[in-house]
Protein backbone atom coordinates (compact mmCIF):
# COMPACT_ATOMS: atom_id res chain seq x y z
CA UNK A 1 0.00 0.00 0.00
CA UNK A 2 2.87 2.36 0.87
CA UNK A 3 4.53 1.72 -2.49
CA UNK A 4 1.31 2.60 -4.32
CA UNK A 5 0.94 5.88 -2.39
CA UNK A 6 4.55 6.79 -3.02
CA UNK A 7 4.23 6.14 -6.75
CA UNK A 8 0.96 8.12 -6.95
CA UNK A 9 2.51 11.10 -5.15
CA UNK A 10 5.53 10.98 -7.49
CA UNK A 11 3.23 10.91 -10.52
CA UNK A 12 1.27 13.86 -9.10
CA UNK A 13 4.50 15.77 -8.58
CA UNK A 14 5.64 15.24 -12.19
CA UNK A 15 2.21 16.18 -13.52
CA UNK A 16 2.23 19.39 -11.47
CA UNK A 17 5.69 20.30 -12.83
CA UNK A 18 4.48 19.85 -16.42
CA UNK A 19 1.24 21.77 -15.80
CA UNK A 20 3.12 24.64 -14.15
CA UNK A 21 5.46 24.91 -17.12
CA UNK A 22 2.61 24.90 -19.65
CA UNK A 23 0.59 27.44 -17.66
CA UNK A 24 3.53 29.79 -17.32
CA UNK A 25 4.32 29.52 -21.03
CA UNK A 26 0.74 30.20 -22.17
CA UNK A 27 -0.30 32.77 -19.57
CA UNK A 28 2.51 35.30 -19.60
CA UNK A 29 0.52 37.99 -21.41
CA UNK A 30 -2.45 39.81 -19.91
CA UNK A 31 -4.03 39.69 -23.39
CA UNK A 32 -4.64 36.74 -25.69
CA UNK A 33 -6.35 36.09 -29.03
CA UNK A 34 -9.58 34.25 -28.27
CA UNK A 35 -10.37 33.65 -31.95
CA UNK A 36 -9.58 34.79 -35.49
CA UNK A 37 -11.97 34.99 -38.44
CA UNK A 38 -11.49 35.99 -42.09
CA UNK A 39 -11.93 39.73 -42.55
CA UNK A 40 -13.89 39.30 -45.78
CA UNK A 41 -12.59 42.68 -47.00
CA UNK A 42 -9.45 43.14 -49.09
CA UNK A 43 -7.13 46.14 -49.06
CA UNK A 44 -7.21 48.88 -46.45
CA UNK A 45 -10.25 48.97 -44.23
CA UNK A 46 -11.43 50.60 -41.02
CA UNK A 47 -13.19 49.03 -38.04
CA UNK A 48 -15.84 50.17 -35.56
CA UNK A 49 -17.48 47.99 -32.90
CA UNK A 50 -20.84 48.30 -31.10
CA UNK A 51 -20.97 46.07 -28.03
CA UNK A 52 -24.56 46.94 -27.07
CA UNK A 53 -25.77 46.27 -30.63
CA UNK A 54 -23.49 43.23 -31.10
CA UNK A 55 -22.30 44.68 -34.42
CA UNK A 56 -18.93 45.14 -36.09
CA UNK A 57 -18.52 47.47 -39.08
CA UNK A 58 -15.71 47.00 -41.61
CA UNK A 59 -15.32 49.67 -44.28
CA UNK A 60 -12.96 49.21 -47.22
CA UNK A 61 -11.44 52.62 -47.94
CA UNK A 62 -9.40 51.85 -51.07
CA UNK A 63 -10.71 51.13 -54.54
CA UNK A 64 -14.44 50.39 -54.72
CA UNK A 65 -15.64 51.14 -51.20
CA UNK A 66 -17.56 48.42 -49.40
CA UNK A 67 -19.20 48.31 -45.98
CA UNK A 68 -19.47 44.89 -44.31
CA UNK A 69 -21.59 44.62 -41.16
CA UNK A 70 -20.98 41.57 -38.97
CA UNK A 71 -22.35 40.05 -35.80
CA UNK A 72 -19.71 41.06 -33.26
CA UNK A 73 -19.98 37.93 -31.11
CA UNK A 74 -19.85 35.36 -33.90
CA UNK A 75 -18.37 37.17 -36.92
CA UNK A 76 -21.43 36.29 -39.04
CA UNK A 77 -21.84 38.61 -42.03
CA UNK A 78 -25.18 40.41 -41.84
CA UNK A 79 -24.93 43.01 -44.62
CA UNK A 80 -22.65 43.96 -47.51
CA UNK A 81 -23.00 47.36 -49.13
CA UNK A 82 -21.08 48.84 -52.06
CA UNK A 83 -20.66 52.62 -52.05
CA UNK A 84 -21.02 54.63 -55.24
CA UNK A 85 -18.24 57.14 -55.84
CA UNK A 86 -15.62 58.34 -53.39
CA UNK A 87 -17.08 58.95 -49.93
CA UNK A 88 -13.79 60.53 -48.70
CA UNK A 89 -14.11 58.51 -45.50
CA UNK A 90 -10.75 57.65 -43.95
CA UNK A 91 -11.77 56.66 -40.40
CA UNK A 92 -14.70 55.02 -38.64
CA UNK A 93 -15.96 55.72 -35.14
CA UNK A 94 -18.72 54.05 -33.13
CA UNK A 95 -20.98 56.56 -31.41
CA UNK A 96 -23.80 56.20 -28.92
CA UNK A 97 -27.13 54.59 -29.84
CA UNK A 98 -25.58 52.57 -32.65
CA UNK A 99 -24.51 55.60 -34.69
CA UNK A 100 -21.62 55.01 -37.07
CA UNK A 101 -19.53 58.04 -38.02
CA UNK A 102 -17.14 58.18 -40.95
CA UNK A 103 -14.78 61.10 -41.31
CA UNK A 104 -11.69 62.33 -43.10
CA UNK A 105 -10.65 65.62 -44.67
CA UNK A 106 -13.39 68.27 -44.50
CA UNK A 107 -16.19 65.78 -43.89
CA UNK A 108 -18.21 63.93 -41.27
CA UNK A 109 -20.74 61.34 -42.45
CA UNK A 110 -23.40 59.45 -40.51
CA UNK A 111 -23.82 55.90 -41.86
CA UNK A 112 -26.91 53.74 -41.32
CA UNK A 113 -25.77 50.21 -40.46
CA UNK A 114 -28.99 48.64 -41.78
CA UNK A 115 -29.27 50.40 -45.14
CA UNK A 116 -25.81 52.02 -45.63
CA UNK A 117 -27.59 55.35 -46.20
CA UNK A 118 -25.14 58.22 -45.70
CA UNK A 119 -25.97 61.63 -44.23
CA UNK A 120 -23.42 64.41 -44.61
CA UNK A 121 -23.09 66.20 -41.26
CA UNK A 122 -20.19 68.42 -42.29
CA UNK A 123 -18.74 69.18 -45.72
CA UNK A 124 -15.98 71.73 -46.20
CA UNK A 125 -15.49 74.92 -44.23
CA UNK A 126 -16.08 78.63 -44.72
CA UNK A 127 -13.44 81.28 -44.19
CA UNK A 128 -9.76 81.40 -45.23
CA UNK A 129 -8.25 78.37 -47.02
CA UNK A 130 -7.28 75.73 -44.50
CA UNK A 131 -6.36 72.09 -44.37
CA UNK A 132 -9.03 70.66 -42.11
CA UNK A 133 -8.80 67.09 -40.80
CA UNK A 134 -11.51 65.57 -38.63
CA UNK A 135 -9.94 63.68 -35.72
CA UNK A 136 -13.00 62.55 -33.80
CA UNK A 137 -16.65 63.01 -32.89
CA UNK A 138 -17.81 63.32 -29.29
CA UNK A 139 -19.60 60.21 -27.95
CA UNK A 140 -23.04 61.83 -28.05
CA UNK A 141 -22.40 63.19 -31.57
CA UNK A 142 -22.63 66.87 -30.66
CA UNK A 143 -19.09 68.13 -31.22
CA UNK A 144 -16.25 67.43 -33.63
CA UNK A 145 -12.48 67.63 -33.05
CA UNK A 146 -10.60 69.28 -35.91
CA UNK A 147 -6.90 69.65 -36.71
CA UNK A 148 -6.30 72.68 -38.91
CA UNK A 149 -3.31 74.01 -40.86
CA UNK A 150 -3.17 77.17 -42.97
CA UNK A 151 -3.07 76.69 -46.75
CA UNK A 152 -1.28 79.04 -49.15
CA UNK A 153 -3.45 79.74 -52.18
CA UNK A 154 -1.67 79.95 -55.55
CA UNK A 155 -2.83 82.15 -58.47
CA UNK A 156 -3.80 78.98 -60.30
CA UNK A 157 -6.32 78.24 -57.58
CA UNK A 158 -4.42 75.35 -56.14
CA UNK A 159 -3.14 75.42 -52.58
CA UNK A 160 -0.35 73.89 -50.57
CA UNK A 161 0.78 73.69 -46.97
CA UNK A 162 4.17 75.17 -46.20
CA UNK A 163 6.63 72.88 -44.39
CA UNK A 164 6.69 73.41 -40.65
CA UNK A 165 3.20 74.90 -40.57
CA UNK A 166 1.89 74.50 -36.98
CA UNK A 167 -1.38 72.76 -36.26
CA UNK A 168 -4.37 74.32 -34.50
CA UNK A 169 -6.91 72.15 -32.69
CA UNK A 170 -10.57 73.17 -32.62
CA UNK A 171 -13.81 71.90 -31.13
CA UNK A 172 -16.84 72.86 -33.21
CA UNK A 173 -20.58 72.21 -32.95
CA UNK A 174 -21.33 69.49 -35.48
CA UNK A 175 -24.77 70.93 -36.32
CA UNK A 176 -24.17 74.69 -36.42
CA UNK A 177 -20.40 74.72 -37.06
CA UNK A 178 -19.97 77.21 -34.20
CA UNK A 179 -16.46 77.30 -32.73
CA UNK A 180 -16.46 76.10 -29.11
CA UNK A 181 -12.74 75.92 -28.32
CA UNK A 182 -9.40 76.50 -30.01
CA UNK A 183 -5.78 75.74 -29.16
CA UNK A 184 -2.93 77.05 -31.30
CA UNK A 185 0.26 75.00 -31.07
CA UNK A 186 3.83 75.11 -32.36
CA UNK A 187 3.71 71.44 -33.35
CA UNK A 188 4.30 70.96 -37.08
CA UNK A 189 3.94 67.19 -37.24
CA UNK A 190 0.96 65.15 -38.39
CA UNK A 191 -1.95 65.61 -36.02
CA UNK A 192 -4.08 63.13 -34.10
CA UNK A 193 -6.57 63.26 -31.24
CA UNK A 194 -9.63 61.72 -29.61
CA UNK A 195 -12.46 62.45 -27.22
CA UNK A 196 -12.40 60.71 -23.87
CA UNK A 197 -15.45 58.64 -22.97
CA UNK A 198 -16.96 61.42 -20.84
CA UNK A 199 -17.17 63.64 -23.93
CA UNK A 200 -15.88 66.63 -21.95
CA UNK A 201 -12.16 66.08 -22.47
CA UNK A 202 -9.88 65.43 -25.41
CA UNK A 203 -6.43 63.88 -25.71
CA UNK A 204 -4.11 65.43 -28.29
CA UNK A 205 -0.39 64.90 -29.05
CA UNK A 206 1.61 68.12 -28.94
CA UNK A 207 5.40 68.28 -29.28
CA UNK A 208 5.84 64.53 -28.63
CA UNK A 209 3.61 64.60 -25.54
CA UNK A 210 -0.03 63.71 -24.99
CA UNK A 211 -2.03 66.48 -23.37
CA UNK A 212 -5.53 66.11 -21.94
CA UNK A 213 -7.74 69.19 -22.12
CA UNK A 214 -11.12 70.00 -20.62
CA UNK A 215 -12.27 72.13 -23.53
CA UNK A 216 -15.39 73.39 -21.73
CA UNK A 217 -13.28 74.90 -18.94
CA UNK A 218 -10.32 75.59 -21.25
CA UNK A 219 -7.85 74.00 -18.84
CA UNK A 220 -5.33 71.23 -19.22
CA UNK A 221 -6.66 68.58 -16.86
CA UNK A 222 -3.61 66.32 -16.93
CA UNK A 223 0.00 67.27 -16.24
CA UNK A 224 1.58 64.04 -17.46
CA UNK A 225 4.52 64.10 -19.82
CA UNK A 226 3.73 61.02 -21.89
CA UNK A 227 6.27 60.83 -24.70
CA UNK A 228 4.74 59.63 -27.95
CA UNK A 229 6.00 59.72 -31.49
CA UNK A 230 3.84 60.61 -34.48
CA UNK A 231 0.70 58.46 -34.56
CA UNK A 232 -1.93 57.87 -37.21
CA UNK A 233 -4.80 57.56 -34.75
CA UNK A 234 -5.17 57.97 -31.01
CA UNK A 235 -7.30 55.07 -29.75
CA UNK A 236 -8.39 55.30 -26.11
CA UNK A 237 -9.95 52.66 -23.90
CA UNK A 238 -13.26 53.66 -22.25
CA UNK A 239 -11.59 53.79 -18.81
CA UNK A 240 -9.63 56.84 -20.01
CA UNK A 241 -6.38 55.46 -18.58
CA UNK A 242 -4.92 53.49 -21.48
CA UNK A 243 -4.42 53.88 -25.21
CA UNK A 244 -3.30 51.67 -28.09
CA UNK A 245 -0.17 52.07 -30.19
CA UNK A 246 0.96 49.87 -33.07
CA UNK A 247 3.09 47.77 -30.74
CA UNK A 248 1.70 48.12 -27.22
CA UNK A 249 -0.97 49.16 -24.76
CA UNK A 250 0.28 52.20 -22.84
CA UNK A 251 -0.72 54.06 -19.72
CA UNK A 252 -2.16 57.43 -20.72
CA UNK A 253 -0.78 59.24 -17.67
CA UNK A 254 2.65 57.69 -17.15
CA UNK A 255 3.43 56.63 -20.72
CA UNK A 256 4.61 53.21 -19.53
CA UNK A 257 4.09 50.24 -21.85
CA UNK A 258 1.66 48.04 -19.93
CA UNK A 259 1.66 45.26 -22.50
CA UNK A 260 3.78 44.69 -25.60
CA UNK A 261 1.55 43.45 -28.43
CA UNK A 262 1.80 43.42 -32.22
CA UNK A 263 -1.41 45.40 -32.81
CA UNK A 264 -0.73 47.29 -36.04
CA UNK A 265 -2.62 50.29 -37.43
CA UNK A 266 -6.13 48.83 -37.74
CA UNK A 267 -7.93 48.36 -34.45
CA UNK A 268 -11.38 48.76 -32.88
CA UNK A 269 -11.78 48.98 -29.10
CA UNK A 270 -14.95 47.27 -27.87
CA UNK A 271 -14.57 47.74 -24.10
CA UNK A 272 -11.85 47.91 -21.46
CA UNK A 273 -11.13 44.17 -21.83
CA UNK A 274 -11.82 43.54 -25.52
CA UNK A 275 -10.48 44.90 -28.79
CA UNK A 276 -10.22 43.69 -32.38
CA UNK A 277 -7.32 44.18 -34.77
CA UNK A 278 -6.46 42.96 -38.26
CA UNK A 279 -3.46 41.08 -39.63
CA UNK A 280 -2.95 38.98 -42.75
CA UNK A 281 -6.60 39.24 -43.75
CA UNK A 282 -7.84 38.07 -40.33
CA UNK A 283 -9.89 39.76 -37.61
CA UNK A 284 -8.27 38.92 -34.27
CA UNK A 285 -10.41 39.04 -31.12
CA UNK A 286 -8.18 40.10 -28.23
CA UNK A 287 -9.41 39.47 -24.69
CA UNK A 288 -7.87 40.56 -21.39
CA UNK A 289 -7.49 37.85 -18.77
CA UNK A 290 -6.21 40.20 -16.07
CA UNK A 291 -5.19 43.80 -15.44
CA UNK A 292 -1.88 44.60 -17.11
CA UNK A 293 1.02 44.49 -14.67
CA UNK A 294 -1.02 42.91 -11.86
CA UNK A 295 -0.24 39.77 -9.88
CA UNK A 296 -2.57 37.81 -7.67
CA UNK A 297 -3.49 34.13 -7.27
CA UNK A 298 -6.94 34.90 -8.64
CA UNK A 299 -5.60 36.31 -11.90
CA UNK A 300 -2.69 33.92 -12.45
CA UNK A 301 -3.71 30.28 -13.02
CA UNK A 302 -0.08 29.25 -12.68
CA UNK A 303 -0.23 30.40 -9.04
CA UNK A 304 -2.85 27.75 -8.38
CA UNK A 305 -0.73 25.20 -10.23
CA UNK A 306 2.23 26.19 -8.06
CA UNK A 307 0.09 25.64 -4.96
CA UNK A 308 -0.85 22.20 -6.27
CA UNK A 309 2.84 21.58 -6.90
CA UNK A 310 3.67 22.46 -3.29
CA UNK A 311 0.94 20.13 -2.01
CA UNK A 312 2.18 17.37 -4.30
CA UNK A 313 5.72 17.89 -3.03
CA UNK A 314 4.52 17.72 0.57
CA UNK A 315 2.68 14.47 -0.09
CA UNK A 316 5.74 13.15 -1.87
CA UNK A 317 8.08 13.93 1.05
CA UNK A 318 5.65 12.62 3.66
CA UNK A 319 4.96 9.55 1.58
CA UNK A 320 8.66 8.89 1.11
CA UNK A 321 9.31 9.21 4.84
CA UNK A 322 6.49 6.79 5.60
CA UNK A 323 7.78 4.44 2.93
CA UNK A 324 11.25 4.47 4.53
CA UNK A 325 9.79 3.72 7.97
CA UNK A 326 7.70 0.96 6.50
CA UNK A 327 10.78 -0.44 4.67
CA UNK A 328 12.88 -0.46 7.85
CA UNK A 329 10.07 -2.07 9.79
CA UNK A 330 9.61 -4.65 7.05
CA UNK A 331 13.36 -5.41 6.89
CA UNK A 332 13.50 -5.77 10.68
CA UNK A 333 10.56 -8.10 10.61
CA UNK A 334 12.25 -10.24 7.94
CA UNK A 335 15.53 -10.38 9.94
CA UNK A 336 13.76 -11.38 13.17
CA UNK A 337 12.26 -14.27 11.33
Amino acid sequence: MMRIRFRLSTLLLLTAFIAAGLATQNRRSAWYISKSIPAGVEGNFELAAFEDQDLLACLKTTGPERLVVRRLSTGEVLHKFDFDGDSKIERLQAGQDGKLYGFGAYCVTLIDLQTSERTELMTGADGPPESLLVRGVSPEGRFVLLAVKDVVKLPSGRGFIRPFTPVTYRICDLVTGELQWELKTTDTRDSAGAFLSDGKRIAIPIDNHIQIWDYGENIRSDKSEVVIFAVRDLLLFPDGRRFVTTHSIRDLHSGVDLERLDIGFKCAIVNDSFFINTSNGQLNYWRRRRVEGSWSPLSFPEAWVTAALAIALMFNVVGYQRYQRWQRSHDGHVVSH
